[in-house]
């Protein structure tokens, strides 16, 4: 039952091909005893919406607000602080974030399914060490 659960939650958040990956990692654990630790782990991960991050990207995009969204405070930030600056001072600077944007649209569900993937085998791999 909970296998079930979990891949379809695994397809929804992380993509097809690497939930076939964390499935049999889940599988392991639970063959290994720790279907507890496992469950515990997992229900306390906060992954974050492929569907949301797009739709915040295409009307919020420019402003890095998708970025900020999924965790990726970095380009968030460069995107925020180039649109401001493009503001004051035309140039390079205002094309920065409209050139991110217009990337992200075709990326970010992919990027934001990666990062929930390694969320998800991080927490594994920590589950996996645990001893009983």
């Amino acid at each position: 039952m909970n296998e079930i659960l979990y891949t379809s939650e695994f397809i929804r958040y992380t993509g097809e091909a690497n939930s076939i990956l964390l499935v049999e990692m889940f599988k392991k654990l639970n063959q290994n005893g720790k279907n507890y630790f496992t469950n515990l782990m997992l229900s306390s991960v906060e992954l974050k919406s492929p569907m949301l991050a797009f739709v915040l990207n295409i009307f919020l995009g420019t402003l890095g607000v998708a970025r900020f969204y999924i965790g990726d405070f970095k380009r968030g930030a460069i995107y925020l602080i180039c649109l401001i600056i493009g503001q004051f001072i035309f140039g390079i600077f205002a094309l920065v974030p409209l050139i991110g944007w217009i990337i992200d649209i075709f990326m970010i569900i992919k990027t934001t399914r990666e990062q929930n993937f390694a969320i998800i085998n991080n927490y594994l791999n920590k589950a996996s060490r645990i001893k009983e």
